[in-house]
Parts: structure tokens; sequence; C-alpha cells
């Protein structure tokens, strides 16, 4: 027969009680993020504008919500870039369609324009959702992490060794080599990329 102290007992429950508030926050809020994230990755792609995506990958990418109400906050900023985005793009998009592409290019500039008029503010509720779930889940397990947070990503260090100023840009293009197709060009190094996609990333092996 085992035998439990009071004492124990008394501290035993309220712990596992704690751990099982903490394990449902996690699990709901974490489909939450991933639900709202997918649906805003589709609205982003929807918005034909490769700028506002490639701008809205570096931002998720740098601003990892560690709490909830960092995740409030990113969410915010980035509903109201998104808005402010689909307004500046009406503008800007058949000006830069005419400049391009002459009258066909205005007329898909316009397109382009009102398309994104409706879908970056859609994007931008996703992001608030998803930053702020994110947000939430990650509160949950903020005092469980021992390990020190890296505050930037690694440096990148061209193929001469010379070692340059830290460049963000480089940075990132280098964390998207090594993590794409879960991995698969880890061993590669990165030489460059262009804004549109990671997918995009050149490389020699």
């Amino acid at each position: 027969m085992i035998s439990v102290a009071p004492d124990q007992l008394c501290t035993s429950l309220p712990q596992g009680a704690t751990s099982f508030a903490k394990k449902t926050v996690f699990g709901i809020t974490d489909s939450m993020t991933k639900f709202t994230g997918s649906i805003g990755k589709g609205f982003a792609a929807a918005t034909l504008d490769a700028e506002f995506q490639s701008k809205r990958r570096m931002t998720q990418r740098r601003n990892k919500p560690k709490h909830a109400l960092y995740g409030v906050a990113a969410g915010a900023s980035a509903f109201a870039e998104s808005v402010t985005s689909a307004f500046e793009g009406v503008a800007s998009k058949p000006i830069e369609g005419a400049e391009n592409g002459g009258a066909a290019g205005f007329a898909k500039g316009v397109g382009k324009g009102f398309v994104g008029l409706f879908t970056k503010p859609a994007v931008g509720v996703m992001d608030f959702l998803s930053a702020s779930t994110e947000g939430i889940r990650n509160t949950t397990t903020v005092f469980d992490q021992t390990d020190i947070d890296r505050v930037r990503l690694p440096r990148f260090i061209a193929s001469d060794g010379v070692l340059r100023a830290f460049s963000e840009r480089e940075a990132l293009g280098q964390s998207w080599l090594k993590e794409l197709e879960a991995g698969k060009y880890f061993n590669d190094t990165y030489v460059a990329h262009l804004g549109e996609s990671p997918a995009r990333l050149m490389a020699l092996g």
C-alpha cells in the first residue's frame, strides 16, 4: 500500500491541475496558430504582390511572439501594415504597371491594386489572429525554457572566409536555404537570393 503525505498531496494536485491547463491551452492555441497561419498564407498568395509577400515573410521570421502581449502587439502591427499596403497598392500598382508595360501594364496594375484592396486586409486579420494565438501558446512554455534564446540568425560568411559586417538579409537567406524542404539543402553553400520566395534561393553545392 502506498501512502501519500497530506503536504505532498496538497502540492501535487495544484501542480497537476496547472500542467493540465497549460497543455490544454497550448494545444488549442497551437492548432489555431497553424490554422490561421495557413489561411493567411493563402490570402497572401492571392494578393499577387511579390514584394508584399516577401516583406511579410521577413517580418514573421524576425518577430516570433514569446508571450501574449508581444503576440497581440506584433499582430496589430501586421494588420496595420497590411491595410496600409492595400491602400497604397491601389495608387502605386497602376503606375508601376504603366511604367513597365504601358497601357496593358496599367490595366494589370489596376487589377492588382483592387485585388490587394480586399485580400491584404484579410491577410492582416489572419496574421493578427495567428500572432496573438502564437503569443498565448508560447506564454504557456515561457518559464519552461532553460536555454538561452538566440538574438539574431547565424552570421553568413562567404566562401572566401572574410568576416564582414552582419547582414540581416544574407543571414535570413542562409537560414531559408538550411530549412528549405526539411533540410534537403543544409550542406549547400548559400550565395544570394531573390526576394520573391525562399524556393528561389540560388545556391552552389
